[in-house]
């Protein structure tokens, strides 16, 4: 009997990664039963990271009250694990888009304070390690507000103290660490959903931020302010942070992380494969389906998609990408690739639809045998 692994991420604000495994597996409908089939659901350390973690049984789901990036008073969730010492975080449940609807979007004056706020909270219940997912952020502040909930102070040139946000990062002329006791010490890991750089032409701001609202001034802001923050972490903190892999991703918070908690960066991706258990499985599979919103030349920076890929190849597993729209160059890494607005024609919508355009495709590779003559070949 064939092994089919499904091991998707979300499709962003239209269909979870579990659901799509769900979708799936109904596609695949009374042919089911001639397939072993495993679902995995994954992520790549952005929306949807608590889900899949918590999925994995290891851990409680707690919650906390902190400021959103606008500083409004929310409830957040987060993971702890059985014995209290490891936590994870997902950034896009308390400074994430997702928080807001499109009009609001706006990096340049939203923070991460919020943050700070729960990287305190779980520092004090004990833990000795904290993985945060950061993608999926609605801020571009480098993590400077994160920094100020932890007591860090970011002075103008007339040594007044400024709470950051991504549109005054360039007034900053003096970062004040805080006191020694003051400062976290445990294990943290940033678990990025990209490999960009802080600043510059594949940097946070000029890939990312209008996305986050910002137009061309504000993405022009943005990457000076980034440029002066990455000045000052290493004049003042010692840190090189610009082409540390990541240290774009989530707005620059990858800077933040490596420079003001003392963090490291890993992929987001390459995590969840294996706290998941896909590392544990992939080696039983004869086929690999994995999926997300939109594939393109980006997602080569550490999107799920092709890390789920490239490590199928490794084991020189069969790959099909199902997504919502395909803007990938080139025809390495995939066998084949389905698109949902390719899908839908003119009667579906791939975003509304989602969940049954995913199922038609995957009846469809059944029914006229493409499915098989993949596995096959």
């Amino acid at each position: 009997m064939k092994t089919i692994l499904i091991a998707p991420d979300k499709f962003k604000g239209t269909l979870s990664a579990n659901d799509f495994c769900s979708a799936v597996e109904k596609g695949l409908g009374q042919q089911i039963t001639d397939f072993n089939i495993i679902s995995i659901p994954l992520s790549d350390g952005g929306e949807g990271f608590l889900e899949v973690m918590r999925k994995t049984g290891r851990y409680l789901l707690l919650s906390a009250e902190v400021k959103d990036p606008l500083g409004r008073q929310i409830r957040t969730e987060y993971l702890s694990s059985q014995d209290g010492k490891r936590s994870v975080i997902e950034v896009a449940k308390l400074i994430g888009l997702q928080l807001f609807r499109k009009h609001e979007y706006n990096c340049l004056i939203m923070n991460t304070y919020g943050l700070g706020q729960l990287i305190q909270q779980v520092y004090k219940e004990g833990v000795e390690e904290i993985d945060i997912g950061i993608g999926g952020t609605a801020t571009t502040d480098a993590g400077a507000g994160m920094a100020c909930a932890l007591g860090y102070k970011f002075l103008d040139k007339n040594n007044r103290v400024i709470l950051p946000s991504g549109v005054n990062l360039r007034q900053i002329h003096r970062i004040i660490p805080p006191a020694k006791a003051g400062k976290i010490r445990i294990k943290i890991n940033g678990l990025c959903d990209v490999s960009n750089p802080m600043y510059g032409e594949n940097g946070a701001a000029l890939v990312f931020a209008r996305q986050k609202g910002a137009d061309d001034e504000g993405v022009r802001i943005l990457d000076e302010g980034l440029q002066n923050m990455a000045f000052l972490i290493e004049k003042e903190i010692g840190i090189q942070v610009q082409d540390v892999p990541g240290s774009g991703a989530g707005g620059a918070l990858g800077a933040g992380i490596l420079a003001f908690l003392g963090g490291s960066l890993k992929s987001g991706a390459g995590y969840i494969m294996e706290e998941s258990g896909f590392n544990k499985y992939i080696h039983l599979a004869d086929l690999v389906i994995t999926g997300e919103g939109q594939l393109d030349e980006q997602s080569r920076n550490g999107k799920l998609c092709v890390a789920v890929c490239r490590k199928s190849r490794e084991y020189d597993k069969k790959v099909i990408a199902i997504v919502g729209s395909n803007r990938w160059n080139g025809t390495d890494c995939f066998d084949l690739i389905c698109s949902l607005e390719e899908a839908a024609g003119n009667e579906l919508d791939p975003f509304k639809d989602a969940a049954l355009l995913v199922g038609k495709i995957t009846a469809k590779m059944l029914t006229n045998g493409i499915l098989n003559k993949i596995i096959n070949s």
